[in-house]
């Protein structure tokens, strides 16, 4: 019920794959084990890892290498966990550790631990944790995926369980991946679920878009039917086999535990059905949060670093998001142009490639100190267009489907270091929708205040306009001392500057 009802003993180290600070760290603990029962533990622990890297995509030596794994023994006084009557359970009240129970929110599965104690006997024996897992002493069939993950070494109706349940609550806790479940408390009990609100959810695996386009559209077959498949009785769950093939990626009506409204990449997953594999955009994220990790000490692409004569005197780089095909691409200004490298399906990186010959420091003059040069969707299509603050003004060169980049044109004689006397050292610029439209605006803080040049449909951007008098040079704002930023704090794209007292917002006002 409580620490007081048990103790930490040890921990022991089960995969050694290099020093904490440069890998991913799962700690598993134990909850409901007696001091003599600490020998079962151990195999259970060792039962997970075992399943863990025969699973893939963490089967893969690139995935696999990224990770190290703890084992910390603590005991119980007694065995199991607290099983509510609430759930139909035998009322027991079990004396562990980590207080372990099932029956949250009314749903017997559901099992939790005391996650603050959780958390904190996994920061003293691991300081440099990434993820903490509780295995629980019951042989009743639950977990749960919140900031600890917990399984019991129960099984569900088909016989499946404990290492499965782990990587399920494991896939939720560490990666952040959605349940797929079409109802919240089993197909039959709910009647709350029939339709998905109209909110896009959070995770990658998971969208309320029929064609899944900024999720996980690049890896949809031109071939495949959107949405692929659609519940035609949305109180209840969809009884429809599968009319595609198993590898399928699609769009599958049901999911985020609801009947109707929210879709799933594949028919079937692990986040779905214990004992399927991972689907193709859970593996995709799993791979992509261990190799953006910063414990992970991989190299994603050996380029634009200071060996292959990049400086940050001469060539700004950026990490860029493709929403069109849900990846992220690496963007350097070169002095011979405009370089990218694009991450591919499986999360690595391609080759850099030369796209641009201009907005370089040979390719056009531009110069650090006087021309700022960023990424941005100026035309609400899902791709990063180059943009560039010259001396005359403006310039944008657009993002085209096949990759490559159409001719910089001039879009604007206004932000420029001539057009205008805009200066780096005074004057910051931003790329930024200030309007919600999908498309990004030229934001400016000039002498006497914050101007705005917003994008338009035809391409075309609107002259400057002045939108707040304040955040300037002239009212005594400094790039060495004060930064800038504009930013959706409350859902209407404000202004923030921090400032020698505080942080500042302006007052929101009409339209």
């Amino acid at each position: 019920m409580s620490t007081a009802d048990g103790t930490v003993v040890s921990t022991t180290q089960l995969v050694d794959h290099g020093p904490s600070s440069e890998r991913f760290d799962l700690v598993i603990m134990g909850d409901g084990y007696q001091s003599s029962q600490l020998g079962q533990f151990a195999t259970n622990a060792q039962s997970f890892v075992d399943k863990l890297f025969v699973t893939a995509p963490f089967d893969s030596d690139a995935v696999k290498a990224a990770i190290n794994v703890h084992r910390v023994d603590v005991t119980s006084t007694d065995s199991g966990a607290d099983d509510p009557t609430a759930c139909g359970g035998t009322g027991t009240t079990a004396r562990t550790y980590f207080d372990a129970s099932f029956c949250h929110e009314g749903v017997q599965r559901l099992l939790e631990v005391d996650e603050k104690t959780a958390l904190s006997v996994a920061g003293a024996q691991v300081p440099n944790w990434n993820m903490v897992m509780v295995i629980v002493n019951s042989t009743i069939y639950g977990g749960s995926g919140g900031s600890v993950a917990t399984f019991s070494l129960g099984r569900d109706a088909n016989g499946i369980g404990a290492d499965e349940t782990g990587l399920h609550e494991m896939g939720h806790t560490a990666f952040g991946l959605a349940d797929e479940y079409e109802s919240f408390r089993g197909c039959g009990n709910d009647t709350d679920r029939n339709k998905h609100p109209r909110s896009e959810p959070r995770e990658e695996n998971v969208t309320i878009d029929p064609r899944a386009k900024k999720k996980w559209g690049d890896l949809i077959e031109n071939t495949t039917a959107l949405p692929t498949t659609s519940n035609p009785d949305c109180t209840r769950c969809d009884p429809q086999a599968n009319p595609v093939g198993a590898d399928t990626i699609g769009a599958f009506e049901g999911a985020h535990y609801y009947h109707c409204g929210a879709y799933r990449p594949q028919f079937n997953c692990r986040m779905r059905q214990l004992g399927q594999p991972f689907c193709a955009v859970c593996q995709r994220q799993i791979r992509r949060t261990l190799a953006h990790s910063n414990t992970q000490a991989d190299l994603l692409v050996a380029a634009f670093g200071e060996a292959d004569g990049w400086r940050v005197d001469r060539h700004p780089r950026f990490l860029a998001h493709r929403p069109d095909l849900a990846r992220l691409e690496i963007v350097g200004f070169a002095d011979n142009g405009v370089w990218i490298s694009r991450e591919q399906p499986d999360a690595s990186f391609s080759a850099p490639e030369h796209v641009l010959a201009a907005f370089g420091f040979e390719a056009g003059g531009w110069q650090v100190e006087r021309h700022p040069r960023f990424v941005a969707d100026t035309t609400n299509d899902g791709r990063g267009d180059v943009v560039g603050f010259a001396d005359d003004g403006v310039w944008v060169s657009r993002a085209q489907p096949d990759g490559s980049f159409g001719a910089p044109q001039h879009v604007l004689a206004a932000f420029g270091f001539e057009a205008g006397g805009w200066q780096v050292e005074r004057h910051p610029r931003f790329m930024a929708d200030t309007t919600g439209d999908g498309r990004a605006d030229i934001v400016g803080f000039g002498y006497d205040g914050v101007w705005v040049s917003r994008a338009k449909p035809d391409q075309s951007f609107t002259a400057p306009e002045l939108v707040v008098a304040n955040f300037g040079y002239d009212a005594g704002w400094r790039v060495e001392r004060h930064p800038r930023l504009v930013a959706d704090i409350t859902n209407d794209g404000r202004v923030v500057g921090f400032r020698g007292d505080g942080v500042s917002v302006p007052h929101a006002q009409q339209r």
